[in-house]
């Protein structure tokens, strides 16, 4: 599964669960709520809804940024609402999400 080119620009601290779509971390990721704030915590949390391609049902995702002053880790949660097995969609989704991050920020610093 790719994402689409388009990006989904967000500044920490205007995260607004009450908006829908590009608000969030990802096109199509509704926010539901953050905590910390990125200028003063050490670790920030972002929760928002995903849902699956086919028949949309919803997909809980958490994204926990922590700060270690030069770099800064992503860790990434998806857990369907339904069913008993993705058949690997959740997995695909954390693996598309890290490799597009990872590609922001080479090109952010040039690489």
């Amino acid at each position: 599964m790719r994402f689409r080119a388009e990006k989904a620009h967000t500044v920490p601290d205007r995260f607004r669960p009450s908006r829908r779509s590009r608000s969030g971390p990802m096109p199509g990721w509704t926010p539901v709520r953050r905590r910390g704030a990125a200028q003063t915590d050490v670790e920030v949390w972002l929760e928002t809804l995903a849902y699956t391609a086919v028949l949309r049902f919803a997909v809980d995702v958490a994204l926990r940024l922590t700060d270690e002053g030069e770099s800064t880790y992503v860790d990434m949660r998806s857990a369907s609402h339904f069913g008993r097995r993705d058949f690997g969609e959740n997995a695909a989704r954390i693996g598309a999400f890290m490799a597009d991050l990872d590609a922001a920020m080479l090109a952010r610093a040039g690489g």
